[in-house]
């Protein structure tokens, strides 16, 4: 028989999920691709049969891409409607506040490729096969909608799994695997349907039930069978950094200011300069906080940038201060190598010429322009965000092969995909 092969893409290059321990999630696990299915297919009224038969499967192999963790410390708290038992005096989920806390945000950066699912010997007819497609066409997301999924079903005769894994890790079920995977069987199934029918039953939105059964299967990993190096990133060597250091200066915000203030000083810097953010995650009393707490500024004197202020937060004025360690590991990132870079402080929406500069950026780094992303939230989770700033977005460029930084779109310096400097 043949085998059911679904392929999942992440276009903004992570998956955000998180696993019942509260780590990052990864690969996204057989039960929530199956999971996802069911919801869509009731969502459209359509192909709600074939999507209930997924439980039915074996636990398919993995075919998974490298990948890094990007991991979050923010707690979520959502407001639920919930009753008060006035025979007991016992308050339902939610307490007085009225309401709960959701895990930290968890995700993982995703390397080129997609993740690769091979169920074995799945006796689907053309119209079922059509019917699987037309509702995994329309999953919007597996985890958070923050990290959209595109998934595909196809069959194939004898999937070439070896083939497949090129650059690509095998996760295979195995009883004596290292390595504990959700999956989806009737037991789950069962679980979902009495949730949703309890949550019908309660009959108003916030009520958020436990599922029931969570079984897992034990996988294998075996390694990729051969590296690439498509988005890839290497940090600079210290003499190249210091070099940099040495003609900039600093713009600093005290206290540190709201990622948007980037927007109001890119406004006054010039294209001729290059401008690095420092963008630092802050703790007061267990509540975390995403804050710019410095720009590095090279190529433009003090006197033809004026103070910035956003809101009662001012910059300072420039000075040449210390390279100290924050500076010297997001300088080694941005003036690193990488094929894959991406902004992170959003630029104008002007899809022509936003396509004529990634051309010329590549060209002037003796490199071929891949492909070109546009997204209005940022790969690093402390950049601003563009959803009340129309007219701006954020892009990410995937070229054909590395090149040394610093890249550049306006004033501010990319970045290359899955860093990260706390």
């Amino acid at each position: 028989m043949p085998d059911l092969v679904v392929d999942v893409r992440f276009p903004l290059g992570e998956f955000q999920a998180h696993d019942e321990r509260g780590s990052a999630e990864w690969p996204p696990s057989p039960a929530r691709l199956a999971s996802a299915t069911l919801a869509t297919a009731y969502g459209r009224g359509e192909g709600v049969e074939v999507a209930r038969a997924m439980f039915g499967l074996a636990p398919p192999t993995m075919v998974v891409p490298r990948s890094g963790e990007r991991a979050g410390n923010v707690t979520t708290w959502v407001r639920v409607d919930a009753d008060l038992d006035l025979s007991t005096g016992r308050i339902e989920r939610g307490g007085l506040t009225g309401t709960i806390s959701k895990p930290a945000r968890r995700g993982t950066t995703v390397a080129d490729g997609c993740v690769s699912y091979v169920f074995a010997d799945v006796p689907l007819d053309p119209a079922e096969l059509g019917g699987l497609q037309a509702v995994m066409a329309e999953i919007p997301y597996l985890g958070r909608p923050t990290s959209p999924a595109v998934v595909d079903a196809y069959v194939l005769e004898h999937a070439d799994v070896a083939a497949m894994s090129k650059g690509r890790e095998v996760w295979s079920p195995a009883e004596q695997g290292s390595r504990r995977v959700r999956v989806a069987t009737s037991g789950l199934l069962a679980a979902l349907d009495k949730r949703e029918a309890q949550r019908r039953a309660f009959g108003r939105p916030g009520f958020h039930p436990s599922l029931g059964a969570r079984p897992m299967a034990t996988y294998a990993v075996s390694a990729a069978t051969e590296t690439v190096e498509v988005e890839s990133w290497s940090t600079a060597r210290l003499g190249d950094v210091q070099r940099w250091w040495a003609d900039a200066v600093v713009y600093r915000f005290t206290p540190a200011a709201a990622p948007e203030a980037l927007l109001a000083l890119g406004s006054q810097l010039s294209d001729d300069v290059l401008a690095v953010p420092v963008l630092v995650t802050q703790n007061h009393r267990g509540l975390e906080t995403h804050g710019l707490r410095e720009v590095l500024v090279r190529g433009q004197g003090p006197e033809a940038v004026r103070l910035v202020r956003e809101g009662h937060v001012s910059v300072t004025a420039p000075r040449r201060d210390n390279l100290n360690s924050v500076r010297k590991l997001v300088l080694q990132r941005v003036l690193g190598r990488s094929a894959a870079w991406t902004t992170q402080v959003p630029v104008p929406a002007e899809p022509g010429r936003l396509l004529d500069e990634c051309q010329r950026l590549a060209a002037q780094h003796g490199a071929e322009l891949q492909e070109v992303t546009v997204h209005d939230v940022a790969r690093d989770m402390r950049a601003p965000r563009v959803e009340f700033h129309p007219g701006l977005t954020h892009v990410s460029l995937l070229l054909d092969r590395e090149v040394a930084g610093p890249l550049q779109l306006g004033p501010f310096g990319l970045e290359p995909v899955g860093a990260r400097t706390e």
